[in-house]
Formats: C-alpha cells, structure tokens, sequence
C-alpha cells in the first residue's frame, strides 16, 4: 500500500492514526488492523530498507527520537519534514530584516516544538522555540557575549539542549548545557571546532559528541556534570570515525574506514565506557561524502545526510596559444564529488589535493605520484577548503586556514606529514584564497583588507608582499577609489600579476601589472552586468603568455577561456561545472581545475541497527 512506501515505523503510525480516526468504519479498520499486524511482525534478519526525503538545497537539523519528524531550513525558511505523510510543512518563515536567517534545528524528544537557531547581522544570537504545527514560536535563549549559539540536541527527558557557543573573537567552542524551563547555560567542554554530532545517551547522563584531536577525528564521552572527556574508539583501529548516534538498548553507532569503505557500526557502552568489541552493521555506505549521518534512538532509523557542495578535480590536455583543449577526467580519491584544492609540484611530478568534506575531521591530504600512479593521504592540519601551495623545493605544502583573528598559515611536510604553524600573520581578510610563493621562495605574497572603506559597501583590498627571510611585510597594491584587486595570479617566471578587478560601478575586468607594483594595463573586460567570483578561477599558463580566466554563463556552470596577457580576444575553451582553482603543469601541455555544484539528498535507512 501507498502508506507502506514511506517505510514500516512511518506506516505503522499512519495506521495507528487511521484505527483512531476512523474507528467505527468496520471494514476501513479491518483493514487497517490486518496491514498494522503484517508491519508488528519481526523484520527479517538482514532486511534493510534504503528511502530517499529530501533533494536540494536543504540544511538538515537532528531528527525526532521516533524518527518521524525532520526539521531543516531552506532558503532561510524553516520546514519539518512528516515521514508518516511523506510531506513538508513550513512552521518558520524567512525572518523580514535584512543580513537575518535561520540555522540548525532539533526536535524535542515529545515531538511537540522544534529548537531553532536564528541570526541577525550585529545582534545577539538566538535559539528559539517553536510548536510543530507552527504556532508559539517565541525567543527561548540569547546572550550579547556569543558570536553565535546553536542547538544541537535534547535531552531524552527534554529538561536540557545541548548547544556549542562561541563568545566573540573567540578562538574556541564551548558545548554548553541550557536548561530548557529558563534557559540558563552551563559550559561543560571547550573544542576548537564545532560539531553537528552531538547526542545524548538513553539515561541522559552522557553526550557523545565528534572531536579533533589535533589533526585527527575523534569519538569522545562526555559527562553532562563536565569533566574529562573519555576516548571512545581507537584511532588506528577505526580511522576517520564519525558519530552516528545512540540506541536506547544502549548502543552507540559510528561510521569508519576500518576497511576502506565508509562502514556503519555499534560498540555498547555502559557507564561510559566501551564494552565487547564493534559490529559492522553495513559495510559501504557509499563513495559519495556524508555531511552527516543521524540515528533515531527509539526507531533505530539511520538518516544519510549526503554532500551538499560537490567538488571534484578535473585534467585536460590544452593548447594555451591555439586555444584548444581535449575532453577532460576527472581526479578520483576514495571520496565521490569532495576532491578539492588541485596544484602541481614545482618539477610537475606531484599532484598534491585534498578530500572529504569542508571543516570535518575527516580532511586528507592527498600526494600522488604522477608517474606511477600511487597515492599517500596525510592528516589535513587546517579546518575549511583553501589553495594549497608547494614550496618552490617542493620539500613542503602550504596550508591556510581561516581563523576569527585572521588568516593562519602551515608548513606541512610531504614526507611525514608533520605540520608547524608560521610566525608571520594573522593576515586580516581574504589572504586564506592565495597565498603565494615567488618562484625563488624569497616572498610569500597575499591578499589582504585594510578595513578602510573606499565607497559605499566597499572595503580598501592590498595584496601584500612578506620577506620571509625577515618577516617585514610591505604593500605592492592598493586598491583605489575607482578600483578595487579581489583576486591575483603571480606568473611561473614571478615577473607580473593577473588582477581581477571589479570598478566602483560593479564591472569585472582582469589586468596585468608588473611584481614591483605600479601601474597596471587592462587585457579583458566581462560584459556589462556580468560579474567574475573572487575565490578562484583565474592562473596563469606555464609560457608565461596567456592566462585561464572563468566567465559565469548558468547558474553552477561556467565558461573557461584562454587569452594573451599581451592583449587580444579571448578564446573558449570549454562550458563546465562552476570553476575555482586552477593550476597549470610545468610543461605547459596540461591543466587542473576544481569544478563545483550543489548536491544534497537526504535518505533513510531502516532496518540496519534493529538486526
């Protein structure tokens, strides 16, 4: 029947609701008695069911414990998602100010209201309350000192929201515990990063939530009263493990690569402490990421929350002068559409990228060798996606890494994978999009913000040149009253700049200007009203003559030309996934790029933690 497509927990509810309802129709409720006993009956062992929910542009909040609700925000709406009517519901509309929207979201264990995070440009944050039919939506909790607060999870008996807080300029997270009769916090663990795994256990005693241990990802324990977290799995038993959720027969659920395969397992914990050993409960979720992957305690329903941004690396062979190109392939790790961050080593032997998903702990690093084949994966030491970049010795990467005080930079050692933090910086703004090594490894060059404004909505952009034998920084450009640099390529040789420039009257155009600064020369100007990204999409070629520059056509697809810096019209070479960063090899006969678009599905298995 329709009512059994939405799967067994969802349909045994609707006829529940059915036999309530309609109670004294007799041969209406026969029926529904006879297809509510067939569901009662024990599941198979092994049988499984996998149902996708949701598509699009969605961002997903923690189910109800039965399962049947699921609250997620869509272009800044709140909606809750029935699986027992296989619909959605607005209960949050778009919050009217300007520089507002909504954020995560949990159900309260009774299914009777929805916890919900809502920003607003310089104000307080919030956590609101709201019923599920959408009514009583009132403010529950907020506190000026907070950069931002979140709710992650309830408590089983609903008396506490788990929720990270960030106080401002602040370095670190704190999970915090917020009564839920008045709102008042408790700190009870600081983290460096925030995580959406977070759950309570069955007795409400322990939250198990995802942890970075220095470079690594970790399952953690912790107390609801504070105190030292426990380490729940070992790492090089379990690598990449990631919080699933608990059971309430008292099972906790995790993913891990323990077989190369992104896998589900349950390890039974008692008074905090791990007891037996895990049981692989399905082995391969699948090659595309997961965002995140929820179980509901009381169904045991697991919810695969799978990539929403897609990026994978793609290599062609290319004429730069004649301006042809043949049919590109992509670069494949272990991980479907979250390769990231392509660059060539200087001698054009390596192609070091990263993969996994944006922020997580799960972040590899990745070495391959262009001639053989094989590939090394070290820990990535950076939260977030930027460029890479190879010392002109090719000995080391460069890591970047957006902070609140600024962009952070690390050496990352090919061979061991060790990495150290660099003295020179914070960098103020956009220096994280491409840093720059000059071919001589004398000068490391950035993008950076002075925070002075040069016209309405406009803040002044220098790129900015540090002596790395003496850590003195000086300015080669500023940008104007007329003008302003959001994006440069330095070329192989080190002698000029590509600028991307946007004037005060919001049209796009590339120029070159020499390494020592001075006046620059326009080459290209986008048509009127179209407007270039600043985070990629615009390297030099290895001749030292043309550049690769990206023109937006539809929405995720681009256009990618060729032209002489020496003038000229441009050539096209290809229409394709929205283009970021780009690389050209040494020997000028190849390029990389990174190609991006938006993918997001929501699915459910059932049936995989009740076997």
């Amino acid at each position: 029947m329709a009512l059994e497509k939405q799967g067994d927990a969802n349909a045994r509810a609707a006829y529940e609701q059915l036999l309530k309802n309609f109670a004294d129709q007799k041969e209406f409720a026969t029926q529904a008695r006879q297809r509510l006993a067939a569901l009662t009956t024990p599941r198979t062992a092994g049988a499984m069911a996998q149902r996708r929910l949701l598509t699009g542009n969605y961002y997903a909040g923690a189910p109800s414990p039965s399962g049947r609700y699921i609250p997620y925000e869509k272009d800044n709406h709140l909606f809750l998602f029935d699986r027992s009517v296989h619909s959605s519901r607005r209960i949050v509309a778009k919050p009217e100010k300007d520089g507002s929207g909504i954020g995560h979201s949990a159900v309260s264990p009774d299914e009777r209201q929805v916890a919900y995070y809502q920003w607003e440009k310089a104000a307080p944050p919030q956590i609101r309350l709201v019923s599920i039919d959408g009514s009583n939506n009132r403010l529950f909790f907020t506190d000026s000192t907070l950069g931002y607060a979140w709710p992650a999870a309830w408590s089983p008996d609903g008396k506490w929201i788990a929720a990270w807080a960030r106080k401002k300029d602040a370095e670190s997270a704190s999970l915090v515990l917020l009564n839920a009769l008045n709102g008042q916090m408790r700190a009870i663990a600081t983290s460096p990063s925030t995580s959406l795994r977070v759950h309570f256990s069955a007795d409400g005693q322990w939250i198990a939530l995802d942890w970075r241990k220095g470079n690594r990802p970790q399952v953690r324990l912790q107390r609801i009263t504070g105190g030292e977290p426990v380490e729940l799995l070992d790492e090089s038993v379990h690598p990449g493990s990631s919080l699933v959720g608990w059971l309430r027969d008292g099972r906790l659920l995790f993913t891990s690569y323990r077989d190369s395969t992104q896998s589900l397992y349950a390890i039974r914990v008692e008074d905090g402490k791990p007891t037996g050993t895990p049981e692989l409960l399905k082995k391969d979720l699948g090659s595309r990421l997961l965002r995140r992957a929820t179980a509901s305690y009381q169904s045991g329903d697991i919810f695969l929350d799978q990539q929403a941004e897609a990026s994978e690396i793609y290599e062609a062979e290319v004429d730069s002068a004649a301006g042809t190109i043949l049919p590109s392939a992509p670069i494949r790790s272990r991980f479907t559409d979250a390769n990231w961050s392509p660059e060539y080593s200087p001698d054009g032997r390596f192609l070091a990228f990263l993969s996994g998903l944006p922020g997580s702990a799960n972040m590899l690093l990745h070495i391959r060798d262009l001639q053989s084949g094989q590939t090394r994966g070290l820990p990535y030491p950076a939260r977030g996606i930027n460029p890479l970049r190879w010392y002109p010795d090719g000995s080391a990467l460069l890591a970047a890494e957006t902070t609140p005080g600024g962009t952070r930079l690390s050496r990352v050692d090919v061979s061991t994978g060790s990495a150290q933090r660099l003295t020179y910086g914070p960098f103020r703004g956009d220096a994280a999009l491409n840093p720059t090594f000059s071919p001589d490894g004398k000068y490391l060059y950035c993008k950076t913000h002075t925070n002075q404004p040069v016209g309405p909505n406009r803040v002044d952009t220098e790129l900015t040149r540090v002596d790395l034998q003496s850590g003195q920084t000086s300015t080669v450009y500023s940008s104007g009253a007329d003008e302003r640099m959001r994006l440069f390529a330095l070329s192989p040789d080190g002698s000029r700049f590509l600028l991307s420039m946007r004037t005060k009257e919001n049209e796009d155009f590339i120029a070159v200007m020499p390494v020592q600064g001075g006046p620059w020369k326009a080459i290209y100007h986008y048509p009127k009203g179209l407007r270039s990204r600043a985070w990629g999409g615009l390297w030099w070629a290895a001749d030292n003559k043309h550049a690769f520059f990206h023109s937006p056509s539809l929405y995720d697809r681009d256009e990618l030309y060729v032209i002489s810096v020496a003038g000229g019209a441009p050539k096209k070479l290809l229409e394709t996934r929205e283009i970021r960063m780009g690389r050209a090899h040494p020997d000028n006969r190849r390029i990389i790029w990174e190609g991006h678009e938006y993918k997001q599905e929501l699915w459910v298995l059932e049936g995989v933690a009740t076997r």
